[in-house]
């Protein structure tokens, strides 16, 4: 069931509920650093303190669920795990304090330049 959500965020991101969870966890739904948010209640908080849990325990299972690229439309440029083994904010984070298109996509960032 928890992939199923996982799946449905980034593939129908247009939604309502996965427009509200970028909001609050940022474009990849904090599911790429895992980190809680607000209070620790929640479904999305519950999804991912269970992420959480079974990684501590020796079980990745996000790792055997690779992202695929597609048209860059549900994969973001700087927070997403889609070029490196990191997000490119880490790697080169020096050019994304500077970027003024922080939340754009692959898509996005293709036509932007």
């Amino acid at each position: 069931m928890m992939f199923k959500w996982r799946w449905r965020f980034f593939r129908l991101f247009n939604l309502l509920w996965a427009r509200v969870v970028k909001t609050i966890y940022e474009a990849d739904g904090g599911l790429s650093s895992l980190s809680l948010r607000g209070s620790s209640s929640g479904i999305w908080n519950n999804l991912i303190r269970m992420l959480v849990n079974l990684i501590d325990r020796g079980i990745d299972l996000l790792s055997l669920c690779p992202i695929r690229v597609g048209d860059g439309v549900a994969m973001n440029f700087w927070h997403d795990k889609w070029l490196l083994d990191r997000p490119l904010a880490t790697s080169f984070h020096r050019i994304y304090t500077l970027d003024n298109h922080k939340s754009a996509t692959v898509r996005d960032r293709v036509s932007i330049g």
